[in-house]
């Protein structure tokens, strides 16, 4: 069989791994199997990682597009489009549920951790998280604080990692304990970085210092 797209020779690496619980144990072996020449693998991809990290980016594409066919996202706040994001996240990952207990397992993934083969699908969902981010400064779901400011995209993946492990972990029906996590989560992460008390403390205080002075 010659593979003619990406995603054929995703198929074939996954029902691989997850047939055999391991990684082939050689890119010429895997292109043998997956009826392609070891240099067309290499055209794609510099190793088994590289195809991993190309999947897991493929998979974030096809939630950032479920999100774009939704024609009411647009006018979503901020915090609802993150809320959606989530949401649409563990929607995708689903059918590729195996997958991501075989990779926790393999890369002993603790919440924390970013396993190299998220490499890509960091880098595309930072880049998203940061329109987020703009958007929510501009509109004032959340508020500029210095020095924390930029930090927020990566408080979003930080996030972004708990929702998956949680997930992966998650044996309620329909998955309702992932759906609570990510609520409260994101309504933490909104408490925290929109405005709340000690805001209203801080200006508060200017305006006692400013009234005081005047």
């Amino acid at each position: 069989m010659q593979p003619d797209t990406d995603l054929n020779v995703q198929d074939i690496y996954l029902d691989y791994v997850l047939t055999h619980g391991k990684k082939p144990v050689s890119v010429y072996a895997f292109a043998k199997q997956a009826g392609m020449i070891e240099a067309d693998f290499y055209g794609k991809y510099s190793n088994f990682t590289g195809l991993e990290q190309t999947i897991w980016a493929d998979l974030f594409t096809q939630t950032k597009e479920r999100l774009a066919a939704e024609p009411a996202y647009e006018g979503y706040t901020v915090r609802e489009k993150l809320l959606a994001l989530f949401y649409t996240w563990v929607e995708v990952l689903q059918p590729k549920r195996s997958f991501v207990l075989y990779e926790n397992e393999a890369n002993k993934r603790t919440p924390f951790t970013e396993p190299a083969s998220f490499s890509l699908l960091k880098k595309e969902f930072t880049a998203f998280a940061q329109q987020l981010v703009s958007q929510g400064l501009d509109s004032g779901e959340l508020v500029a604080r210095p020095l924390l400011t930029e930090r927020y995209a990566e408080a979003f993946w930080v996030q972004m990692l708990l929702v998956t492990q949680f997930w992966a972990k998650d044996t309620s029906p329909g998955f309702e304990q992932t759906d609570a996590a990510i609520e409260k989560g994101v309504r933490l992460g909104f408490e925290l970085m929109g405005q709340n008390v000690l805001d209203a403390a801080t200006d508060l205080a200017k305006f006692l210092w400013h009234a005081r002075k005047g």
